[in-house]
């Protein structure tokens, strides 16, 4: 039976522990490097991305540009870090959210958001892994992911 206390001391314990735990989770991540672009018509075309992230504060800030399709933004906003996709090993984890970006084409003005998930992985036949799926905006319905030429580090601190 779990006995509830409601003394001054109990709850110092409960946040020191909470504390501790987001602590030892909080982790930094950065990727940069490029996946094939989302054209159809252009194999060789490239998308290039870099981004930075802070679990402590949960903020990403990023840049992303398939130019073979005019798809140009940077974006901002809040990340969740999570675990890996079932049955493949993580060397540093995934990035999950919802980020908010700004058309840097002047062509194709505005903003939006986007869904975004980035992955270290590691491990038999796991590589890095980024998927971007735009979800409004001037590139509503841009679609694209893949396996990295580059790196995605994510890191425990």
């Amino acid at each position: 039976m779990l006995r509830v206390s409601h003394s001054t001391e109990w709850w110092q314990v409960s946040l020191a522990v909470i504390a501790a735990a987001l602590i030892a989770t909080a982790c930094q991540a950065t990727g940069m490097g490029w996946i094939p672009s989302a054209s159809l018509t252009d194999p060789s075309a490239k998308a290039s991305f870099g981004f930075v992230y802070d679990d402590a504060t949960q903020t990403f800030s990023g840049s992303y540009h398939d130019h073979a399709l005019g798809v140009d933004f940077k974006g901002t906003g809040v990340l969740k870090a999570g675990p890996p996709p079932a049955g493949v090993s993580a060397k540093g984890g995934c990035l999950f959210g919802d980020p908010d970006y700004e058309s840097q084409n002047a062509a194709r003005p505005g903003s939006g958001s986007l869904s975004l998930t980035v992955c270290d992985l590691d491990g038999f036949g796991a590589v890095d892994f980024i998927l971007i799926n735009v979800t409004s905006g001037p590139y509503m319905d841009y679609f694209n992911s893949g396996v990295p030429s580059g790196n995605i580090t994510v890191t425990s601190r």
